[in-house]
């Protein structure tokens, strides 16, 4: 039982402690891919207590959707807005996400991140991440991200028409000409 202002402040403070923060993230579906090929980006949000909120994010993008029925997202170059006529809470998880054509490794930067309660309150939120798609070496044969002697044997096994083809020369053949850009890769040379 709480008797004092002083224990008051104390059990009140330590329940505030204890509520985080709400913030905003971002994620994309693969951190490497092939040139040309698509990622998703999805925001995501943690924590309690938002009815709308807007974020920026570089570079911008145009094609968002939500999975929220009861919100409508709104974007403008870099900046975009996910409320609704109601004053329903924003549950945790994905909250927007787009799909981009990658030509180039690219960070994706998400900043300037501002929420609303129920009232039209500010919330405090954090963000500030910034996540990269990279592109896949030509001669990263399996996709690991890495340039390695596996590569060489998943090359190998491409020229033997054991694994689906990967044609790193651009002849339209896997061979053992591609086998050799693959060690030379490896060896750096």
């Amino acid at each position: 039982m709480i008797k004092t202002v002083k224990q008051f402040l104390v059990a009140a403070g330590l329940c505030l402690s204890l509520h985080a923060q709400p913030t905003l993230g971002i994620s994309v579906d693969q951190p490497f891919v092939d040139p040309g090929n698509t990622v998703t980006v999805s925001i995501i949000i943690a924590g309690t207590g938002i009815t709308a909120v807007q974020w920026d994010l570089t570079p911008a993008m145009t094609n968002w959707s939500t999975p929220l029925a009861n919100k409508s997202l709104t974007c403008n170059a870099n900046r975009c807005i996910l409320a609704g006529l109601n004053q329903d809470e924003i549950l945790p998880g994905v909250i927007a996400s787009a799909t981009v054509q990658v030509s180039a490794t690219t960070q994706f930067a998400l900043s300037a991140p501002v929420a609303s309660d129920k009232d039209g309150l500010s919330l405090p939120i954090a963000a500030g991440a910034i996540v990269e798609v990279a592109l896949y070496s030509p001669f990263d044969a399996n996709k690991d991200g890495a340039v390695d002697t596996a590569d060489v044997q998943t090359q190998v096994n491409m020229a033997l028409t054991i694994a689906a083809c990967r044609d790193v020369d651009g002849d339209g053949f896997c061979t053992v000409m591609d086998v050799q850009r693959v060690v030379n890769s490896v060896l750096g040379v």
